[in-house]
């Protein structure tokens, strides 16, 4: 640990988010109360699936741009106290701990991992927290992350729309960086939350249509 990370350990201890035991913002012990998923699920029929070699069913994959989704936890009422003091109280440090919970998955994902990208914000939304939350998961996780994809404009939530009105709202929402080659590449998209799932879909997409060869989201909660 660094002596400035041990200075503020002691100025700033952190507490932990759920039962405030000093420490982390996520204990051990709170850890391992949150519900875990046992593998990745199918992207569109979310179910579990078991093979170390498709993780979309087959019947599936013709509704998906994702060819795989590993989420690490159900979003539940104790994930999302922790998400909301990551975004809307500004913690990054939070975030950080939640990257070390996915370093396991992303680590033995069983493929070439050219590139990890973070799903990006609007640049009003960045300006106004700070920091792109999936952002700072992504560069914590990996030295492959880059920022591939751009965000043209802000979208309306994505939870209280149906699902044409997703599709709608996504839009021309994302680029590609033209400085990225991503033919034949394999990409792991990053994001601290999973709902809907159209946001993902959509960065898939845009990088399928530029020739990228497989396409997987790796989140830290999924509903």
């Amino acid at each position: 640990m660094r002596l400035l990370d041990l200075i503020l350990n002691v100025l700033y201890p952190k507490y932990c988010l759920l039962c405030l035991r000093e420490g982390l913002y996520i204990c051990a012990r709170c850890k391992t109360l949150l519900q875990y998923y046992n593998g990745p699920c199918c992207p569109v029929c979310k179910g579990l699936l078991r093979s170390q070699k498709y993780f979309i069913h087959k019947i599936c994959k013709k509704h998906s741009n994702l060819d795989g989704l590993f989420p690490l936890i159900h979003y539940d009422c104790r994930s999302k106290i922790i998400l909301g003091e990551a975004k809307y109280k500004y913690a990054q440090e939070v975030l950080v701990e939640i990257a070390d919970m996915l370093k396991p998955i992303y680590s033995n994902l069983p493929f070439k991992i050219d590139y990890l990208v973070p799903v990006p914000l609007s640049r009003e939304k960045k300006n106004y927290r700070g920091f792109n939350q999936s952002e700072v998961i992504a560069k914590a996780i990996g030295w492959k992350y880059k920022n591939i994809l751009q965000r043209l404009r802000d979208t309306k939530s994505q939870a209280i729309s149906n699902r044409s009105e997703r599709i709608t709202n996504l839009k021309n929402a994302f680029i590609i960086d033209p400085f990225y080659k991503i033919k034949d590449k394999n990409i792991v998209l990053i994001d601290d939350v999973y709902t809907t799932g159209s946001t993902l879909e959509e960065c898939a997409k845009i990088l399928k249509e530029a020739g990228a060869s497989k396409v997987v989201a790796v989140v830290w909660a999924k509903d």
